[in-house]
């Protein structure tokens, strides 16, 4: 770690990842996605290198990548993490590549970094829905906008059409609804949700970031309060 940002091994644990961004304010918010990622022995022992080279579409730790346009580097080249996942579990790496490292950036000053996992417990599962977002500013409108969604695809994609949607104006309650029209997803039904269900989900999660940007001391957990 240092002012450029994380560079994590192919083969360090998930817990690793997970004891950078909690050490480090400008990753911090990652750090209760990454405590939700499986269980503690996965943690302990899957890896970063073994989620992106399986090219899942829902690998938890991708949409961390894609949000912060992270780099692979392997035996014999660097590239982007969008270029790297080509579709459902394959990827770009050649047969004499290995994966050695991914590094991410450190965000922008100011970023508003958003991780939101949707699943059937809370604990011990991979994810029906994953969102990550990293949203910037300049001059009280959005800048840049990176949407990541697990779930949502045959890999791990990145929501252009709702990024579009939120680049140049404020982030509001009414241009996140607009963001959320605009994805571009035709998601799949499976036991873990309908493509009905993950296309609402996915939708609340987008129209929410205009809430974590309001209220940044809400808690990174939201539960349903029982009627």
């Amino acid at each position: 770690m240092d002012g450029a940002g994380i560079r994590i091994g192919a083969a360090e644990p998930y817990s690793a990842l997970h004891a950078a961004c909690a050490g480090d304010t400008d990753f911090a918010p990652f750090a209760h996605y990454l405590a939700r990622l499986g269980s503690r022995q996965i943690r302990a022992m899957g890896t970063v290198g073994g989620n992106l080279g399986t090219a899942s579409p829902i690998g938890d730790a991708l949409p961390i990548l894609l949000a912060l346009d992270a780099v692979v580097e392997t035996s014999a080249r660097d590239m982007p993490v969008a270029e790297f996942l080509l579709d459902y579990r394959r990827n770009a790496l050649a047969a004499d590549e290995i994966i050695a490292a991914i590094r991410l950036p450190r965000p922008a000053p100011g970023a508003l970094l958003v991780a939101e996992k949707l699943s059937r417990r809370h604990d011990q599962d991979i994810s029906a829905v994953a969102m990550v977002a990293c949203v910037e500013f300049a001059g009280g409108v959005v800048a840049r906008a990176r949407i990541a969604f697990g779930g949502m695809a045959a890999t791990t994609r990145r929501a252009t059409g709702a990024e579009a949607a939120l680049t140049g104006r404020a982030l509001t309650r009414e241009t996140a609804r607009e963001a959320a029209a605009a994805l571009d997803f035709t998601p799949l039904s499976d036991w873990r949700g309908s493509a009905e269900w993950r296309m609402a989900a996915a939708r609340g999660l987008v129209e929410r970031l205009w809430l974590r940007h309001a209220h940044p001391e809400m808690p990174a957990d939201v539960f349903a309060v029982p009627a």
